[in-house]
């Protein structure tokens, strides 16, 4: 979803937006392609792929799985992401943290489905949920703040802002308040995985949330991008 990780992921680097699912899309098929090249008899098959993103000829040496197929697993949510989760996978991710924001996900994916001839069956939805256990609740709730402190480290504050405001924010304190600039919208820096929909008006969410409950930069980001988690005593977890 940024420079960073496409060089480290992908020899030559960065892709444009545009070109990220393009390339997804041919890779899922090339590799159903190659899973498809060995024999019901379990015997592989010369194979031969010239496309547009990959040029791949030989034979598939890793023999085909007793399902036929292995489990496509997309995790993007944006509408793109959804998109190709509605072609080509078996299960999406959801890190939505409501029961609201959770149904529109939901009933947004499900509707994509048929402009590819799937079932809604055909594509499995599954939530991030975390799980945090004390001795009372009071405790778990404690731990469970502590954990996130521990994930959103200024710097990965300072990132998800930037992933939002779309232009660096190094600058900014973490543990200040909220940057009083507006979002700038295409710009080098991509949303993240994790914010989502207009910036603006999500922006205008942070900065409501922060203002009533009197949140850093850094808490604000903890507030607003926090899973939906089961927190408590063993009891009221069960």
């Amino acid at each position: 979803s940024d420079a960073f990780t496409g060089e480290n992921f992908r020899r030559g680097g960065y892709l444009d937006r545009a070109d990220r699912y393009t390339r997804a899309a041919e890779f899922v098929a090339t590799a159903r392609e190659l899973w498809d090249s060995w024999t019901p008899g379990g015997e592989s098959r010369p194979f031969t792929h010239d496309g547009e993103q990959f040029t791949i000829s030989g034979e598939f040496t890793v023999p085909r799985s007793p399902q036929g197929h292995p489990v496509v697993i997309q995790a993007g949510d944006s509408s793109e992401g959804r998109e190709f989760a509605a072609s080509a996978a078996d299960i999406i991710f959801t890190r939505h943290g409501t029961l609201d924001a959770g149904r529109i996900f939901y009933a947004d994916v499900k509707a994509r489905l048929a402009a590819y001839g799937r079932q809604p069956d055909d594509l499995k939805i599954m939530p991030g949920v975390t799980v945090v256990v004390g001795d009372t609740d009071a405790e778990a709730q404690e731990r469970a703040y502590e954990i996130r402190r521990q994930q959103v480290s200024p710097q990965n504050a300072i990132l998800a802002a930037e992933q939002l405001w779309g232009t660096d924010l190094s600058a900014y304190d973490p543990d200040g308040p909220l940057p009083e600039i507006d979002p700038v919208i295409d710009s080098g820096l991509v949303k993240g995985r994790v914010l989502h929909g207009d910036p603006f008006a999500v922006v205008a969410r942070w900065r409501e949330i922060a203002a009533a409950k009197g949140l850093s930069l850094r808490q604000t980001v903890i507030e607003t991008t926090t899973r939906q988690s089961f927190i408590g005593s063993p009891q009221t977890v069960a």
